[in-house]
């Protein structure tokens, strides 16, 4: 008689399960879907002012009110930076205070965004 270890040792490679060992070790693979925004800039500096308002209030559309540290987060991903800096964190929180100050956006005392 042939021993399953064998009989698993005999099989072509893609036909063959992981072991559970070899199950624990491996990570999961995530795809996370997002909107594409169709927005590609190198530098915050060459983003303007009117495309980073149409995106805060965009998002203030879409999921409603939104903590201020969250919005600068969620604008500059929407905008295509993947990490935020200090110069895009002052960007983006500059067209929240002119957005604010035209009434176009409201703010809470607890830095909550919502849409006027």
């Amino acid at each position: 008689s042939v021993s399953v270890r064998a009989a698993i040792q005999d099989l072509p490679t893609r036909e063959r399960l992981p072991t559970p060992a070899a199950r624990d070790n491996e990570r999961p693979v995530l795809h996370v879907r997002r909107e594409e925004t169709g927005y590609s800039f190198s530098k915050i500096e060459d983003v303007p002012s009117d495309i980073i308002a149409s995106v805060i209030t965009g998002v203030l559309r879409r999921y409603g009110q939104t903590a201020q540290d969250e919005m600068v987060r969620t604008a500059a991903r929407e905008l295509g930076f993947r990490r935020v800096g200090r110069k895009i964190e002052e960007a983006i929180e500059g067209v929240i205070r002119e957005l604010i100050h035209k009434e176009a956006v409201r703010k809470s005392v607890d830095n909550i965004l919502s849409a006027s």
